[in-house]
């Protein structure tokens, strides 16, 4: 909804903003800090909104908001102002994965009219599921032709905010765990056939003296050769492919270091084990079978 304030013209070219009509207790309730002003109070016969940061600092800039008058919703052609009495600090209580809008919190007393339901938010001790048939027998005892539905815990209607992301994120790492696979196949079978075409070589060398950790080192050394290349074009790609990624992403950054450093080692670990495994099985070849493999 447009913020209009009171004796000045609407400016569309600000954005919106949120309006919950709530009670008293409802932002205390949830832990919303109060930067200035104040709390609701339980009867507001003039009316009350509490704003966030966000809305106070895109469309009060430079300006105290408390005191001020703004429109709030309501029903028909009246244009229903009410007093800013508090800002309170953004807090994600709706969407954990979306940064808070600008939102105000206008009193349930002052907007009843335009309520077409209500929101019942409770803090318990122990399971909130069991205090549910404690919250449907007080609703029935104020309007038994009032049902409650959809009755779930905070920690559930988070979830389900973020369910669309987190599903997109298994999906993507279900796909990189079959291309690590992969490309720890691939890696290991070229590895064995350079490993097979060269046995004859590789038997001369053991026959005239070679150190058998040595063949291994320079068997392993050529086969990281292009996985250190691969490595650093599939860094290069990733870091450009970070604003893609940026929406599937919840409290990290789509440039975070230690992810980075994290999935390198774990790639370059794995070609490693790929690599060692033709390798090891070449230095201990027998050099009389080796020469006879020609």
């Amino acid at each position: 909804m447009l913020i209009i304030e009171e004796g000045k013209p609407a400016d569309r070219s600000r954005p919106g903003a949120v309006f919950s009509a709530v009670s008293a207790g409802f932002a205390p309730m949830l832990g919303m800090q109060l930067i200035r002003g104040r709390w609701l109070a339980e009867q507001e016969p003039d009316g009350a909104v509490l704003v966030n940061e966000t809305l106070a600092r895109t469309q009060f800039t430079g300006v105290d908001p408390i005191g001020r008058r703004i429109r709030v919703p309501s029903v028909g052609k009246n244009q229903v102002y009410a007093p800013i009495v508090g800002v309170v600090a953004d807090l994600k209580y709706s969407k954990i994965d979306a940064d808070p809008g600008p939102e105000a919190f206008v009193h349930y007393g002052y907007a009843r009219a335009y309520l077409s339901g209500i929101t019942i938010t409770a803090r318990t001790t122990g399971d909130p599921l069991a205090a549910a048939p404690e919250v449907r027998a007080a609703a029935a005892g104020v309007d038994r032709t009032q049902s409650v539905y959809d009755v779930e815990t905070m920690a559930q209607s988070l979830a389900r905010s973020i369910a669309p992301r987190r599903f997109n994120m298994m999906l993507l790492i279900a796909f990189a765990a079959v291309a690590l696979f992969l490309a720890t196949l691939g890696i290991y079978g070229v590895v064995a056939y350079a490993v097979a075409e060269r046995t004859n070589e590789i038997g001369i060398r053991i026959a005239l003296g070679a150190q058998r950790a040595r063949v291994v080192r320079m068997i392993v050394a050529q086969g990281m050769a292009s996985v250190v290349a691969g490595i650093v074009v599939g860094l290069l790609a990733a870091s450009m492919a970070t604003r893609v990624l940026a929406g599937l992403l919840y409290g990290v950054e789509a440039t975070d270091v230690p992810t980075f450093a994290i999935a390198t080692a774990t790639l370059a670990g794995v070609a490693l084990l790929a690599c060692c495994a033709p390798a090891l099985k070449a230095a201990f070849v027998d050099p009389v079978i080796a020469l006879r493999a020609e």
